[in-house]
């Protein structure tokens, strides 16, 4: 088996926000990193499923996206960030750090498939479970996780996102 990247310790790991400073000066902004640390860290601590922390379709597309392009690196725990929305009352994914791209040919099988985790590099178990596979754990998120697989896997999906993107990708390829 493949595992995911380093050994994860979302479990422990402080939950920081940014703009500390700015955070600090604005009541509502600060109530509502409190709102979203106490859900991540009831999610953290199993009494609450996914869907009810975070926008599963958000996290599923990603997911998705993530399978098609190979860039598990973004999934790291520590690689994640997450912006609370107020009107939904859900944390949501921000891409960040997406460098490391594997090429498809050495896959092990898509995130949902239980196959890219639970050995670490060394051959040992992994001490901690890895983020990314928490979320299959929701029955909820599974059925996002397999819609959004047949969207993106449908190629009228990706020759749209082109079409529609393409100026803006010719801009950052160049």
């Amino acid at each position: 088996r493949h595992i995911l990247g380093c050994q994860e310790i979302y479990t422990s790991s402080a939950i920081e926000p940014y703009g500390l400073n700015k955070l600090m000066k604005n009541p509502e902004l600060l109530q509502q990193f409190e709102k979203a640390k106490n859900l991540l860290e009831s999610y953290r601590r199993e009494q609450l499923p996914a869907h009810q922390v975070f926008d599963i379709k958000k996290f599923a597309k990603l997911f998705a996206i993530t399978d098609l392009f190979g860039n598990y690196h973004a999934l790291y725990y520590s690689n994640m960030r997450f912006y609370y929305n107020p009107v939904t009352t859900l944390l949501e994914p921000l891409a960040y750090d997406n460098e490391g791209i594997e090429p498809l040919s050495t896959s092990y099988g898509l995130l949902g498939s239980g196959e890219r985790i639970g050995v670490a590099s060394t051959g040992t178990p992994q001490l901690d479970k890895l983020f990314s596979s928490t979320f299959f754990q929701d029955p909820a998120f599974y059925a996002e996780y397999i819609h959004a697989l047949e969207e993106i896997s449908d190629p009228a999906y990706l020759d749209t996102f082109l079409a529609t993107y393409q100026t803006k990708l010719a801009s950052l390829s160049s």
